[in-house]
């Protein structure tokens, strides 16, 4: 490798799509197989997640769906991003999935129905998430899994991101309830967007904890 680690494994936490893409060429290595058709056998079929799917060279998305803006300056107009095809992010994010099916694949990872008893153990080993201090004390992260606390203890959960959109997924440790929030604008004022941010968090919270 070009580049030595950033950190010793399992001692801090940085986020890099590059880890993502990395397990994504694991994949494939060991089974022979693209990526995407493991996770379409293994995740999207056993759970029916019928609107899930990797779009490969399709120009379009089915109707209907969301629409999605970013905005480039502070100032500037709300630019259309929604004809934005996932699969440059590969198995970083390469997917196109609806709030339903991500809710219902949430649940499934909370009730254990994905991963062996040790491996959701393993899963669930977190180190504290330095760069997400800001957004709630106490956020830690494990193998592709976020832990946030809350009022009613915690949860299981995740972000992503496109340009113009993000959701932010979550799931009671128990697997019980599980939510999706989706948002179809991105601004370029960062007060403005630590704003929505926060009360993403506090929705996030009366979601979860009810």
């Amino acid at each position: 490798m070009l580049h030595p680690p950033l950190i010793a494994a399992g001692t801090q936490w940085s986020y890099s799509n590059t880890n993502y893409l990395v397990a994504g060429m694991l994949i494939e290595r060991v089974t022979g197989n693209r990526w995407h058709i493991e996770v379409r056998s293994r995740i999207l079929m056993p759970l029916r997640l019928t609107h899930t799917f990797y779009p490969g060279d399709r120009p379009t998305l089915p109707q209907p769906h969301a629409q999605g803006y970013r905005q480039f300056a502070p100032d500037g107009p709300l630019v259309d991003t929604t004809v934005f095809n996932p699969t440059v992010t590969a198995s970083a994010g390469g997917l196109v999935s609806t709030t339903t099916d991500l809710a219902r694949f949430w649940q499934a990872v909370g009730r254990g129905q994905l991963l062996r008893p040790g491996q959701m153990a393993a899963l669930r080993q977190t180190v504290l998430a330095d760069g997400f201090q800001g957004i709630r004390p106490g956020i830690r992260y494990g193998l592709g899994i976020m832990w946030i606390p809350n009022r009613c203890g915690g949860s299981w959960a995740h972000v992503g991101s496109m340009p113009g959109m993000s959701t932010l997924t979550a799931v009671t440790p128990d697997g019980h309830r599980s939510t999706v929030l989706y948002l179809a604008t991105e601004l370029a004022d960062p007060d403005r967007a630590t704003a929505i941010t926060e009360r993403e968090m506090a929705l996030l919270d009366d979601l979860i904890c009810g």
